[in-house]
């Protein structure tokens, strides 16, 4: 949308349920949680044993998972961490769509048709909640939010239009599987290569209460505690090492396209024509040797220095842009205490389905490479490895 109205309208139907008042205190995004890292995920790094993991694969099904969970809830959602069939088709699909291959139509057909069935899920859901009351169970968060203003709204976003609805679900669900996929991946790779940071995180993570042992699966999701989300935030080093991952390898860093209005714009001093246009490079900005001495290195310690020089630094933190059209569902991925910087408060989050699940995983786990070739990022928008994959092997701890 070029309007900033009608794009501000539309954006406002869902952005109570992404916001961080609303999802510090979701039970509905605690359950999903509980269900998907116990349940599933630590099962399944568990039952690999010896086995060699290719979590390019497996972080695009947590974030699938997660994504579709809040979503449309987690009795509707998929299972892709479990299910390898479902997995390896939809991973072909979304892959065959995204970069434009043979056969992009079929894809995009199935996949579509997949996210329309997970529409008409959560609406029978949500027409007998009741009956769900009893189980383990999330709400259809999002979609419940947006049909329901759908209905009270004049939009041409029709709420009768069940394809319009759709459509906007499976924008969200494909912004939070390929991000939250591509730094979960970069991550993963730099505390590989670092056993003692490896170390020193887990220590840290210790110091939760309760920490996010695997014994949790033993007890049903009804009865799992988890530590708070403020908890997760006010640990230094999991903060730094999610912030520096970010900055190095964040998940679009190509320009983000922005037009300028008819009369033209004034920026930065320069006169700009009117309908040009621009856009500015989180790769570029993340690289300012003035903020970022030697830029190009992963050093979660340049975020455990003095107050004064994170704060500049966070004046240069872009990794979802900012402003009206930041990425919507920033919170969900981002959560954290607000930036003391004036006007930094948009920019100022951590993780949060990053930090529970790289949490749980360095809990219960050692990682170490198998196989990194072809790490280095693409130059496209959705930047993941040239050779889309990297291969962990998992050692658990006792």
């Amino acid at each position: 949308m070029v309007g900033n109205k009608p794009h501000t309208d539309q954006k406002r139907m869902v952005s109570h349920v992404y916001s961080n008042s609303y999802l510090s205190s979701s039970t509905d995004l605690r359950t999903l949680s509980s269900v998907i890292l116990f349940d599933r995920l630590v099962p399944a790094l568990k039952s690999a044993g010896d086995m060699n993991v290719d979590m390019y694969s497996l972080n695009q099904a947590i974030g699938t998972d997660f994504g579709t969970a809040y979503l449309f809830g987690i009795s509707n959602s998929t299972n892709l961490i479990q299910d390898l069939v479902a997995r390896e088709h939809w991973q072909k699909n979304i892959r065959t769509k995204m970069r434009f291959l043979p056969e992009r139509d079929k894809a995009s057909e199935e996949v579509e048709r997949t996210a329309l069935a997970m529409c008409e899920a959560a609406e029978e859901f949500l027409r007998n909640e009741k009956q769900h009351s009893v189980l383990p169970t999330s709400s259809p968060v999002v979609y419940s939010q947006l049909s329901s203003r759908l209905a009270d709204s004049p939009s041409p976003f029709n709420p009768s239009n069940r394809i319009a609805t759709a459509s906007e679900m499976l924008d969200h669900t494909i912004a939070s599987q390929e991000t939250t996929r591509i730094v979960f991946t970069y991550l993963q790779w730099e505390l590989s290569r670092r056993p003692t940071l490896q170390h020193s995180l887990r220590a840290e993570l210790l110091t939760l209460s309760p920490p996010l042992r695997g014994s949790m699966s033993q007890l049903s999701a009804a009865h799992r505690t988890l530590p708070s989300l403020q908890a997760l935030d006010a640990l230094p080093l999991l903060d730094a090492v999610l912030k520096e991952a970010l900055r190095i390898y964040t998940p679009s860093p190509a320009p983000l396209p922005r037009i300028t209005p008819p009369e033209g714009a004034i920026i930065d001093g320069y006169t700009i024509p009117g309908r040009t246009i621009v856009g500015t490079s989180a790769y570029c900005v993340h690289r300012n040797e003035d903020v970022f001495p030697d830029a190009a290195t992963f050093k979660p310690e340049r975020w455990l220095k003095d107050a004064k020089e994170v704060r500049e630094m966070m004046r240069w933190y872009w990794p979802f842009a900012s402003g009206p059209r930041m990425c919507i569902g920033n919170h969900l991925a981002l959560y954290s205490k607000l930036s003391s910087v004036e006007g930094m408060e948009s920019r100022a989050h951590t993780h949060i389905v990053m930090k529970i699940v790289i949490s749980t995983i360095y809990t219960n786990f050692e990682t170490s490479i198998i196989d990194d070739q072809g790490i280095e990022q693409e130059d496209v928008f959705l930047a993941g490895p040239v050779g889309e994959k990297l291969v962990l092997r998992f050692h658990p701890v006792s």
